[in-house]
């Protein structure tokens, strides 16, 4: 089942940048449950109503999300499952997908922030207080 909102450590925006390798492979990892005291919290339906797929995958198998291939963890050598409570997301169109990780890598250490980077925030939810 998924849940209503879904949560990643970091308050930025640039927080959620798709910079790191595993993500781009195996999704952008988001949790079911906040944790740590700044995190961002995002709507599922709005990343869906957006065209992004989001995957519960808690004790899965990590594959890569558009060949289905198992993904081998580069420090381990080892297909490793996702944590529990793990849920993956990613734009379901490769060349967007590829264009937003070159974007975000091109932008790492500076300011700037890639459109679809921006696209992405448009599902965070801001807190009440």
């Amino acid at each position: 089942m998924k849940p209503e909102y879904i949560y990643r450590l970091g308050a930025r925006i640039k927080d959620l940048a798709l910079i790191r390798p595993g993500d781009y492979i195996t999704g952008i990892s988001f949790y079911n449950e906040p944790f740590g005291r700044d995190y961002s919290k995002l709507s599922v339906a709005i990343l869906e109503e957006n065209g992004f797929v989001v995957r519960p995958d808690g004790n899965q198998l990590m594959t890569d999300i558009f060949t289905g291939e198992p993904y081998i963890e580069p420090n381990s050598g080892l297909q490793l499952s996702f944590p529990e409570g793990h849920v993956s997301v990613w734009y379901p169109d490769k060349d967007y997908w590829t264009a937003w990780y070159e974007a975000d890598l091109q932008n790492k250490g500076n300011p700037d922030i890639s459109k679809q980077l921006l696209f992405f925030a448009k599902a965070i939810v801001q807190e009440e207080v």
